[in-house]
């Protein structure tokens, strides 16, 4: 059924049944853990639920349903990380063992650099995921989180410059 007549129809339900693996998907990609996917997936679809059975003046169009949907669930996962984030007490992780670039070899390097990737903050994981493994450029990057361009930079920046950190104690 198409997107219009599930609204028209009033059959909100069956299309959140119909989203939900969709939501979950977007919420993998955006490197959510695997134990907070389903929360957020949660209030991912009760706010789609509430736009649904509000004023349909507030609803995207159909064709721009996928980028609204991906918008919502992105807003809603950083809103849950940042309220997660301020709650948790800050932990320093110990120093394990540090190598010298030059000493260490290319096999050595791709572990620690993939442990570090994890030890990153989620939006952090979200720009380099994007940018670097994506190769989504960043005005499309600008595009699909709707923050100016130059924001993306910033971040890119920061993201490198915290994985260069976590790298040291990896």
């Amino acid at each position: 059924m198409e997107f219009r007549q599930w609204l028209e129809s009033k059959q909100h339900d069956k299309l959140l049944a119909e989203i939900r693996p969709v939501v979950l998907k977007m919420l993998y990609k955006m490197h959510a853990r695997e134990e907070e996917v389903e929360d957020i997936a949660q209030k991912v679809l009760i706010s789609v639920w509430r736009n649904l059975t509000g004023d349909l003046g507030s609803l995207p169009k159909p064709e721009k349903f996928n980028a609204w949907l991906w918008k919502v669930a992105h807003n809603t996962f950083i809103n849950y990380i940042m309220s997660k984030e301020k709650r948790r007490m800050p932990t320093i992780p110990e120093p394990l063992h540090v190598v010298a670039p030059e000493e260490a070899e290319e096999d050595e390097r791709i572990p620690a650099m993939k442990k570090a990737y994890q030890l990153l903050r989620p939006m952090d994981r979200q720009i380099i995921d994007l940018f670097y493994f994506q190769g989504i450029k960043t005005p499309e990057i600008a595009k699909m989180l709707d923050i100016p361009k130059g924001t993306v930079k910033r971040r890119l920046h920061t993201a490198r410059k915290r994985l260069e950190q976590q790298m040291k104690y990896v």
